[in-house]
């Protein structure tokens, strides 16, 4: 096979001679062989998808015309590849943690190994829900370059389905759910049957290894649970709560240690995804069948099934969401995954495990999604903290198509700005999966001090049209919750103004200290039940918008938590 290119430092090394000696590369041509005719090389470098957290991306196209000795053309080639290579930003904490291995690892090497196990097990089977996008090429060098080329889905449709607020509705959480039962599933019977399990095989992903328990991450962590429980004492009527939280999540090395020595002793121990939130899900309609990826395996490890699964839901839905939906979803993964585990011959009692232990075991994973459903970011209080304004709003923000075709959206467990403060020097990404010739795997913010700030609380929330703005339901909660912008607002030297707002500008009513009483902005539970009606979906929110629907989704799960005894 002829020579694959250098592994490029940064994207500025992925020119149209690296592309053309990788794509001859993966024909095994030799340029030197003259065999080919480049019909077209397109380096797509956007702004938009350039610089992720975990990786910088971008997008190639390429169409070759492979000849035979006699000029006669053999074969067509045509790529459209997701390049990723380390980040410019924060090379040295991937590097060190060795990301880009673990996730070249997984497509180059764990994927083929459970592929081929499957077709072994039992012939003619064909998993339904678990895809991923197809790998073509991964090298990492001693010095610490990587590179890692998939197919680009978004070629094929597959897009993020909320972007802005990052909440499924039933049916996208449930296609993602199926394709983490049947991954697990895979996992579990690999190790049930093999005498060198995955773990033996594959070190890179021991529980030990992942990043969050390594010392450089754990200032992240430690100023992460700081700011929650400082989040939760704002809230007065949740004192016993923020109790509560201190004590159990005070010391989150000691937290996440117990949590991963719990999972080795589970009976739905196997390899996890290990950032199974919302946009690392992509999904694509075709004939109304909806159809899933999972994408972006950097942080996997060998832990347990139900981490991924409570990860998943509670990042993704809210407790109206949950009452209504959660124990059918549960029991639908559930019985997914065993029926997947019993159709590649796995007996009874090699796999005993129940619904009820599944679901315990759900629960208990809670205390996993304390530390990364938030974000220091999420609870950084801002000098306009204060109730959230429901506004009529037509359409989706402009950002929406940008981030929408990205399919690399930052992890709420690798947001950029609270990672480049971890001692100066690490600064801390997501893409999708229709396994090559698997094609379902074919076997077939720091919380600050506002006392010296003024407090506004206009803050827009692009939820309802017009139709909707004219129900009484809807009528009740705009009265209640909007400032008349024509109310009395202070000037820089803190005195009432009386002037009439500009017709171009809005104003937005400033309020004495006394008003706010420095609570944090968290959406009400109308204001959550408005953005999971059909209209609210993708609805492109402002940041302080964001952040009180994220405070209202953690605070949710804080005190499911405390109710079900995990903190």
């Amino acid at each position: 096979m002829s020579k694959a290119p250098d592994i490029p430092k940064d994207l500025s090394g992925i020119t149209y001679d690296w592309v053309l000696k990788l794509a001859l590369h993966l024909n095994d041509l030799d340029q030197s062989e003259e065999r080919h005719k480049v019909v077209q090389i397109e380096i797509d470098r956007h702004e938009a998808y350039m610089e992720g957290a975990l990786s910088d991306i971008m997008k190639v196209f390429v169409h070759l015309e492979i000849r035979k000795n006699s000029g006669s053309i053999e074969r067509t080639v045509m790529y459209n590849w997701f390049v990723k290579v380390v980040p410019r930003l924060m090379s040295a904490m991937v590097q060190k943690h060795g990301l880009f291995q673990r996730e070249i690892i997984f497509y180059r090497d764990v994927v083929p190994l459970l592929s081929n196990f499957a077709k072994n097990q039992c012939p003619g089977f064909k998993l339904k829900y678990f895809r991923i996008p197809k790998f073509y090429y991964g090298a990492t060098s001693e010095n610490g370059n990587g590179v890692l080329i998939l197919e680009d889905c978004a070629m094929k449709g597959f897009r993020i389905h909320d972007v802005s607020n990052q909440l499924f509705d039933l049916e996208h959480l449930k296609e993602s759910l199926m394709s983490l039962a049947e991954f697990h599933a895979l996992s579990i019977c690999y190790d049930l049957t093999n005498q060198r399990q995955l773990s033996q095989r594959f070190p890179i992903f021991a529980p030990d290894k992942i990043m969050w328990l390594q010392d450089d991450m754990m200032a992240f962590l430690s100023d992460m649970t700081q700011v929650a429980h400082e989040f939760l004492q704002s809230i007065p009527e949740q004192q016993e709560v923020a109790s509560r939280f201190e004590s159990i999540m005070s010391n989150p090395g000691k937290f996440l240690a117990n949590e991963l020595s719990r999972a080795q002793a589970s009976k739905f121990r196997c390899l996890q995804h290990g950032d199974s939130w919302p946009n690392n899900f992509i999904f694509h309609r075709s004939k109304q069948i909806l159809r899933c990826l999972a994408v972006d395996w950097q942080i996997s490890f060998f832990g347990h099934a139900p981490s991924d699964v409570c990860y998943l839901v509670y990042s993704s839905t809210t407790k109206a969401f949950r009452d209504s939906h959660l124990d059918r979803l549960l029991k639908n993964y559930f019985e997914l995954l065993d029926r997947t585990i019993r159709s590649l011959g796995i007996h009874q009692e090699l796999f005993d495990a129940r619904y009820e232990e599944f679901r315990a075991e759900f629960h208990q994973c809670l205390g996993w999604c304390l530390l990364f459903c938030g974000g220091v970011e999420v609870f950084k209080m801002d000098p306009m903290e204060g109730e959230i304004q429901i506004e009529d709003s037509l359409g989706v923000g402009d950002d929406y198509e940008e981030d929408h075709n990205k399919l690399e959206i930052e992890s709420p467990q690798c947001i950029r700005e609270p990672l480049t403060h971890i001692d100066g020097h690490f600064q801390v990404e997501s893409q999708a999966l229709e396994i090559s010739n698997i094609s379902t795997l074919d076997p077939g913010a720091i919380h600050q001090d506002v006392q010296d700030q003024q407090k506004a609380i206009s803050v827009d929330l692009d939820l309802i049209t017009k139709e909707d703005i004219e129900s009484d339901q809807t009528s009740q909660i705009i009265q209640s919750l909007t400032i008349d912008p024509m109310e009395n607002v202070m000037d820089q030297d803190n005195q009432w103004d009386s002037r009439e707002p500009s017709e171009n500008v809005p104003v937005e009513p400033v309020l004495a200290d006394n008003v706010l009483h420095r609570r944090p902005s968290i959406l009400t539970d109308e204001q959550l039940q408005a953005l999971e009606q059909p209209y609210g979906y993708h609805r492109s929110l402002n940041q302080r918008s964001k952040r009180a629907l994220r405070r209202k989704i953690y605070l949710d799960i804080c005190l499911e938590a405390s109710q079900l005894q995990v903190i």
